[in-house]
């Protein structure tokens, strides 16, 4: 028998006990059934037990393989940006712009302009005295794109200049 009919049964068996308040005999003898019902009910119960721990501790294993590959992959991120780091920093020693081989195309792009601050904190003071459109407002942070209109159109701003720096591609 199947949990569910076991437990179908003794409800049943509950309910006819309830009814049977006149008769000890029949009582007695369904008494017995459900007795005999209980353990059954126990081992297939255990054995459910057991597979519903089997399933915790193989979901417990996944999250910890889950846990090992997300560093793993850290690692792996960390490795290739330094790889490309390197080869940038040597093709443009070597004066190469571009690379093909048979298994890669390498070629040096250049980024869109970004601006740099030196000391966020000194620009933050000069900005708030100066030209708070600068800045955006939650806690103060340095507006970049406004910075960088501003440099465009020839503003000199202390501690803040147009960069471009230089990314590797590989295809």
């Amino acid at each position: 028998m199947k949990l569910y009919e076991l437990s179908a049964e003794c409800e049943m068996m509950y309910q006819l006990l309830d009814d049977l308040e006149d008769n000890p005999e029949l009582k007695q003898a369904y008494a017995d059934t459900l007795e005999g019902l209980s353990g059954e009910f126990d081992e297939k119960a255990e054995a459910i037990a057991i597979i519903v721990k089997r399933f915790e501790a193989e979901a417990e294993a996944i999250s910890q393989e889950l846990r090992r590959m997300e560093e793993r992959k850290k690692s792996k991120v960390r490795k290739a940006k330094c790889a490309r780091e390197y080869l940038l920093s040597n093709m443009q020693l070597a004066r190469r712009s571009k690379v093909e081989t048979a298994r890669a195309v390498i070629s040096i792009r250049n980024n869109a302009e970004s601006v740099q601050i030196e000391d966020s904190a000194a620009f933050l003071v000069w900005a708030e005295k100066h030209d708070d459109t600068l800045l955006t407002y939650k806690p103060p942070e340095i507006s970049k794109t406004a910075v960088k209109d501003a440099i465009r159109a020839g503003k000199q701003l202390p501690g803040a200049s147009l960069v471009r720096t230089q990314t590797i591609q590989i295809k």
